[in-house]
């Protein structure tokens, strides 16, 4: 008989929402954020374009993961372009993500952060490598900072903008 008050997008609430349903509660779907494409998608397709160049790409989010290949499977890549590619994922969302595209996650912590990614990654040589961490336009720079010091070379590339939503009940 509760109220419960669901933040997020509607597209990722219906788990939750059937969830808080079947124990009874009332969901009320009032989402904190919209999700749009970048201003430009010039940054991630000429990535997408040195492809070849990278040895891997790190993702901190699922979105990031689905809207950059999206985009690269819109510009004729598929998903063995990314084979022998190490494949980095902050948290089981963006693995998931990930696996559903096509793609072998190389290595996910179990803890869901940047710096736990990083710390997985210590004591590995990244000198020489170079990775395409592709972004939202308020992404926390942890992720590129950590394979920096690590030795990696990291091209950041805005694949989806975060926004407040137009108007909220």
């Amino acid at each position: 008989g509760k109220t419960v008050l669901v933040t997020r997008r509607p597209e990722q609430a219906g788990p939750l929402v059937e969830g808080l349903r079947r124990r009874g509660a009332v969901p009320l779907l009032a989402p904190m954020i919209r999700i749009l494409e970048p201003e430009s998608w010039e940054e991630c397709d000429r990535a997408l374009g040195r492809l070849g160049t990278y040895s891997g790409l790190a993702f901190a989010s699922a979105h990031a993961a689905e809207r950059c290949l999206q985009r690269a499977f819109e510009r004729g890549h598929e998903a063995h372009t990314f084979d022998g590619k190490t494949i980095l994922a902050v948290g089981a969302a963006t693995r998931r993500a990930l696996d559903g595209l096509g793609l072998s996650v190389t290595l996910s912590p179990a803890e869901f952060s940047a710096a736990a990614l990083v710390e997985a990654l210590k004591g590995e040589d990244l000198s020489g490598t170079r990775f395409l961490l592709p972004r939202g336009d308020r992404g926390r720079r942890e992720l590129a900072e950590g394979l920096r010091e690590l030795g990696a070379a990291v091209d950041e590339a805005e694949v989806y903008r975060t926004v407040r939503p137009e108007e909220a009940d």
